[in-house]
């Protein structure tokens, strides 16, 4: 098992990656979205770098983390884009 430090760590990292969405109705080209879509990429070869060297992640640990953030990351951004919205309007 993760110690608790650990854990919070990789949830905070995890979830920090939703906070990249781009405005809603925002017009993007399609050159943006590829880049988009390649940093995106970076952002998440880095992340998975950082879990394994400093938080001490396997491989199937790596996987499983990639299989949560893939299954949360519709809510994650409705709930960034929420947060904006709700921070635009204060």
């Amino acid at each position: 098992m993760m110690p608790y430090r650990a854990l919070l760590l990789t949830m905070a990292l995890v979830l920090g990656l939703g906070a990249s969405t781009p405005p809603a109705g925002a017009q993007r080209t399609p050159p943006d979205d590829a880049r988009r879509a390649q940093l995106e990429q970076q952002i998440r070869q880095r992340l998975a770098r950082t879990l394994k060297d400093r938080v001490g992640l396997t491989d199937a640990q790596l996987e499983q983390v990639g299989a949560v953030n893939s299954r949360f990351q519709d809510r994650r951004r409705t709930l960034v884009e929420q947060e904006r919205d709700i921070r635009i309007g204060l």
